[in-house]
């Protein structure tokens, strides 16, 4: 699951919601969701940047760090990347800690 989360551009989190992909052969018509809260968000076209980070949850420097290593490239590339809105993914090998 991907867990977007927006911010005010100063780190302040405003808001979070997790997000589940659905295969291309359900978006016609995916099914309904059956749970309080759960709800479907459609999404325009987007081009996404990441970076992996290995390893298990880094600290701040770490985090900001691989964020500012980003957005250089990307400025190196002529792409200005809108910071507000962020998106992490993580997940859990069996019998080691947890991976973003």
């Amino acid at each position: 699951a991907v867990v977007s989360t927006q911010s005010t551009g100063t780190q302040e989190i405003t808001s979070s919601q997790m997000f589940i992909y659905i295969p291309v052969i359900h978006q016609a018509a995916p099914p309904a969701p059956t749970g309080d809260g759960v709800f479907l968000t459609p999404f325009d076209q987007q081009y996404v940047y990441s970076r992996a980070l290995g390893g298990n949850t880094p600290d701040e420097a770490r985090w900001t760090r691989y964020f500012t290593n980003l957005y250089r490239a990307l400025e190196m590339d002529g792409i200005t990347p809108v910071v507000s809105v962020f998106a992490t993914a993580g997940f859990t090998s069996p019998y080691f800690g947890r991976q973003r």
